[in-house]
């Protein structure tokens, strides 16, 4: 139904906004993030984004992290729907606070 694809989309940006990203696209089957443009912003000093990159390193042959236009940017193919980008960001954010001991 409408209403739940609205709340999801809601989800997802409140899950992405827990990791940093400011934007979040869900295109030709993969998922676009782009982190906190700011690059004195604290958050890239911070445990959440130094256990997000480990995360993100270990995945290495799912994620894909680069820099474009001064943007930090994953790309996260096969994701083709928002329940499994759903998913994706609640392991992230899962992922990266057991790193953190949370």
């Amino acid at each position: 139904p409408p209403a739940r694809s609205l709340i999801d989309i809601v989800r997802i940006r409140w899950k992405a906004m827990q990791l940093g990203m400011e934007r979040v696209v869900l295109k030709q089957d993969q998922l676009r993030a782009t982190f906190i443009t700011d690059r004195n912003s604290p958050f890239y000093s911070s445990d959440i984004f130094r256990n997000l990159l480990f995360y993100i390193q270990k995945k290495s042959h799912h994620f894909q992290l680069k820099e474009k236009n001064e943007k930090l940017i994953l790309t996260v193919p096969g994701i083709d729907s928002i329940d499994k980008a759903l998913k994706l960001l609640g392991e992230m954010i899962s992922q990266t606070s057991l790193v953190q001991g949370v």
